[in-house]
């Protein structure tokens, strides 16, 4: 074997070794370069699929009521019409009242927008609008213990 061989041979293994390395740091720091390269990108989940934001956690004794924003996001502009997600997450060891009834500001502006009335044993949903943009409530969803419900909504700056 010559030595241009030898050389040839010597790389060869050096390469695959660094390769090995690579992969072995790949996948003992997939969280890490997972997060770190979401970040770097700006990517995000859409607003449309997680229900936007939290705006606003209302504390009560037993749970937590939280108000996402208002989602009309589109492609290219807002859309027509998008909803608003409200999630009811009882305190730890806790559970959620059987009847819920809360008067909810969506716009922010201090005055109620519309009164949820949840009968969670039965995932029942009763809403009252106090707002012409207000459309109908999505059907509840269960996850474990938490209740999530979206209220579809009329864009007022849409026409």
């Amino acid at each position: 074997m010559n030595m241009i061989q030898k050389l040839k041979s010597g790389l060869g293994h050096i390469w695959a070794l660094l390769c090995f390395a690579l992969v072995l740091a790949t996948f003992i720091g997939l969280g890490f370069w997972e997060h770190t390269l979401a970040k770097g990108t700006g990517i995000h989940v859409s607003p449309r699929f997680s229900g936007g934001e939290v705006r606003q956690t209302i504390d009560h004794v037993f749970y937590r009521t939280m108000l996402h924003r208002v989602v009309f996001d589109g492609l290219l502009s807002d859309r027509a019409e998008g909803f608003v997600q409200i999630d009811w997450v009882p305190r730890e060891k806790h559970s959620l009242p059987a009847i819920l009834e809360e008067d909810l500001d969506i716009d922010g502006d201090a005055s109620p927008d519309i009164t949820v009335r949840l009968d969670t044993a039965a995932a029942r949903v009763q809403l009252l609008r106090k707002q012409p943009w207000v459309l109908d409530p999505e059907p509840l969803i269960a996850a474990g213990s938490e209740r999530i419900l979206r209220v579809r909504l009329r864009n007022p700056h849409k026409k």
